[in-house]
């Protein structure tokens, strides 16, 4: 007799808009926290400039590489963070039903020549 192992399954998704949404502003969360992590990055890359005295720093200097190394990986992370965010809300859309809403029909307007050449200034 084998017991369900609960520990380990995974739990049933319901697929509807509080998902998506919710997957949304995670992804949108993730996106700040990449940009922030990009504007660390700039800082770390300013602050060896300052510190060596350098107007362009090569980014093959080995000494660069180091002094920003841990802001390097924070930038990698997020990127791979957001791209899984990404992943997550387009399975989340795909699956979620869609309640299919009846385009309103506009009229469109008939254009003239003489419309066109007023409208065009001619």
């Amino acid at each position: 007799m084998n017991k369900p192992n609960t520990k380990n399954a995974k739990q049933a998704v319901t697929w509807n808009e509080a998902e998506v949404a919710k997957r949304a502003l995670e992804l949108h969360d993730l996106e700040r926290a990449l940009k922030a992590a990009r504007h660390h990055m700039i800082d770390r890359a300013c602050d060896f400039k300052e510190r060596e005295g350098i107007e362009r720093v090569e980014h093959s200097n080995p000494k660069f590489r180091r002094y920003t190394a841990k802001a390097l990986g924070g930038v990698i992370a997020a990127k791979a963070e957001v791209r899984k965010a990404r992943a997550r809300l387009e399975t989340a859309c795909r699956r979620c039903p869609r309640v299919l809403v009846p385009r309103v029909k506009t009229p469109t307007p008939r254009m003239t020549k003489r419309t066109l050449n007023r409208l065009c200034g001619e």
